[in-house]
């Protein structure tokens, strides 16, 4: 089988040694890290064709990109050694738990199409009334029995999951850093942070 393939097996049970390989082989793996961050959106698309657009799943992956170059940039300042293919592949593979994320908000998501629809059908309603308390309290008034449903034993119980899956995320991140960059801990949770800051920062300005 595939290596690139088998690789996540590692990616899942021992990271450390999966990012080392991943890293000293970059280029092997970049078809399979591209094809891992490109998974995300397909499955947004799978799960809710309505509220999938073009322009929402480009502005996403520009996003990513965006964090995966700042990430190589910050980190080479503090002294990392990463080369950017392995880079890229590393947080490529470590983009796996964002699978797993879409397939839960996709699973909630259907569960709960008819009040997702009537929640932004009440936000463009909100958009398009003059900014008055009273506009503002009826839309209080229907938001808020809207939000109770989504409060179900099973939304509670993928939410959690959800949590779980995106922690486990963040950790394989720090580790991919780490381990590209070869630096310590340290260092790479002080990189995703101010990465996560900066990006954050330059996606506001750009909305």
């Amino acid at each position: 089988m595939d290596k690139r393939i088998t690789i996540l097996k590692d990616v899942i049970r021992h990271p450390v040694t999966a990012f080392r390989e991943i890293d000293k082989n970059g280029r092997e793996y970049l078809t399979g890290a591209v094809f891992l961050f490109l998974t995300v959106p397909f499955l947004s698309w799978v799960f809710l064709p309505e509220f999938f657009t073009v322009s929402g799943a480009i502005a996403g992956l520009v996003n990513v990109m965006v964090c995966i170059v700042l990430t190589y940039y910050i980190g080479r300042f503090l002294k990392g050694k990463a080369e950017f293919t392995g880079l890229f592949s590393a947080l490529g593979y470590s983009h796996l738990p964002s699978v797993f994320s879409s397939i839960i908000f996709g699973i909630g998501g259907r569960l709960n199409i008819g009040t997702i629809r009537q929640i932004i059908d009440l936000f463009h309603l909100l958009q398009e009334q003059v900014a008055t308390e009273e506009a503002a309290e009826q839309f209080a008034t229907q938001m808020l029995p809207l939000l109770k449903e989504l409060f179900t034993p099973i939304n509670i119980s993928l939410g959690a999951i959800a949590f779980l899956i995106g922690t486990w995320g963040i950790i394989l991140t720090i580790l991919a850093c780490r381990e590209a960059h070869k630096f310590s801990t340290k260092r790479a949770v002080g990189t995703f942070v101010i990465a996560m800051f900066v990006g954050g920062m330059i996606n506001s300005l750009l909305v």
